[in-house]
């Protein structure tokens, strides 16, 4: 076990530790659980969505769970993994011998009562990005292409979403986050499986430029308490992400991200001014945490980060299953923050999911050379918008 140290990590607020621990000590009351058949009327292995929702608001007022209640939160958890493998699989017979990175990820317990915290309209149920994909192109233009096509794929399974609802290449967020995600609803003929159907997922696509953006993005978020990720943070850390995402997409994609009308020099001008003060890329420079070991790990590793700051990482035993080590570790824990990381090739965990190692080191290469791009070209390119 490797253990690591991360200064001044982000905490979660205390009424979402609250909530954390109380489906903790609800789980650990359990005497296990399994995915069950889906019933006679046809609901989730979990029971109905409005069982799920009342649950949801339990955590998100946080009531004390029952048994019950932490048994419904677990399955319909438990229930996103078949899901994700069988997109992971499906992706990755698309994407054999092309060079894409393909990972998948699933949502942490804290993960999911911050965002009932945050969204207070959010329905748990219709919570739709418990399970992840996360596909990385090494061009926009290759990822454009790619999902095309697959848009035009026959599968059973269906997308929620028009084309472009969640379109951030097109539309880039107000923070500057710049990627595109498509939300499937899973759908089986296999007998075995039906119990799964509906259940949702999300597929992301970026760029290594973007997905290196979001990586220091998340760096950030964890390791100064502010919370740009989610847009609550100071005004000039915020400045800086939008203005950063704006050289990426000049520099490397043709186009425009938050500021279409500024000038090359002006972006570049504010950013240089802006770092002095906040002094991000030198913080960045300085966070150098868990390179050396992670691309040894030749399968799954569940992450726990505890509150003083420290890292432990559990590579999941080699003939265990590494659901059931997650949970494990989670419930010998009920106060940290547990996270499992899976990938199919041990090269792809660190360069999937680099920023729980704090490895912001293409973000900063990315920025030098983007930079340097922009100043020599001046202001005369032109740049399609979105």
């Amino acid at each position: 076990m490797t253990i690591l140290k991360l200064s001044d990590i982000d905490s979660p607020s205390s009424a979402v530790r609250k909530s954390l621990l109380s489906w903790i000590r609800a789980s650990t009351a359990a005497e296990g659980f399994c995915v069950p058949d889906n019933n006679k009327r046809g609901d989730f292995p979990w029971g109905t969505k409005g069982d799920l929702n009342r649950v949801g608001d339990k955590l998100r007022a946080g009531e004390e769970l029952s048994v019950e209640d932490a048994q419904k939160l677990d399955v319909w958890r438990a229930s996103h993994f078949h899901v994700m493998n069988a997109f992971q699989a499906m992706l990755r017979k698309r994407t054999k011998s092309l060079p894409i990175t393909v990972a998948q990820r699933h949502k942490r317990r804290i993960t999911i009562i911050d965002k009932l915290s945050r969204e207070p309209s959010m329905l748990l149920a219709r919570m739709d990005d418990v399970a992840g994909i996360r596909l990385i192109f090494p061009t926009l233009l290759e990822m454009i292409e790619f999902r095309g096509k697959f848009l035009k794929a026959r599968h059973n399974h269906t997308k929620k979403n028009h084309d472009d609802k969640y379109n951030y290449i097109k539309t880039p967020r107000s923070t500057g986050y710049r990627g595109v995600h498509d939300i499937y609803s899973y759908n089986s003929g296999s007998t075995n499986h039906l119990k799964y159907n509906g259940t949702m997922i999300e597929v992301q696509y970026r760029t290594i430029h973007t997905h290196a953006w979001a990586t220091a993005n998340e760096v950030i978020t964890m390791t100064t308490g502010q919370r740009t990720k989610f847009n609550n943070a100071d005004r000039n850390y915020l400045e800086f992400f939008r203005l950063s995402s704006e050289i990426f997409a000049r520099a490397f994609d043709d186009r425009t991200s938050v500021y279409p009308d500024e000038t090359d020099s002006s972006i570049i001008s504010k950013f240089d001014a802006l770092d002095k003060i906040l002094h991000i890329t030198q913080r960045l420079k300085l966070l150098n945490i868990a390179r050396a070991d992670i691309e040894n790990f030749d399968g799954g590793v569940v992450l726990r980060f505890e509150s003083d700051g420290s890292l432990y990482i559990h590579p999941v035993p080699r003939f265990q299953n590494s659901i059931e080590y997650y949970f494990r570790i989670e419930k010998e824990n009920p106060s940290s923050d547990v996270v499992l990381v899976n990938s199919a090739e041990a090269g792809h965990i660190r360069s999937a999911y680099r920023n729980y190692f704090s490895d912001t080191t293409e973000f900063l290469d990315f920025l030098s050379s983007g930079r340097k791009k922009l100043l020599g070209t001046g202001d005369a390119i032109s740049y399609a918008r979105g």
